[in-house]
């Protein structure tokens, strides 16, 4: 099994030894990686049909080669909040 870093936007395979059997033998695209100094942590996975993002390891997920781009997730708006909670940007794009 190759340890390379697994790039945004690419389609991984949950592996069968994952810890959450919910995910197991599922498609998922990586949304996050946690990573610090040149080491990755573990990755945030979006499940179809499922609304939350999930954390796994390196070791659960395996690429399937596909890679989509930001665009095919992201339109483009966005909003700016202070830390207190106070709207101050909105840009919101139509398709």
């Amino acid at each position: 099994m190759s340890v390379d870093r697994i790039d945004f936007y690419s389609e991984v395979m949950v592996r069968d030894c994952a810890k959450s059997p919910e995910l197991r033998n599922k498609k998922a695209i990586v949304m996050g990686i946690s990573e610090e100094d040149g080491i990755v942590y573990g990755y945030g996975i979006s499940v179809e049909g499922m609304f939350n993002i999930y954390r796994v390891g390196r070791d659960e997920i395996e690429p399937t080669g596909k890679k989509y781009k930001r665009e095919d997730f992201y339109n483009g708006s966005s909003i700016g909040v202070t830390p207190d909670g106070e709207l101050t940007r909105v840009n919101i794009k139509k398709d």
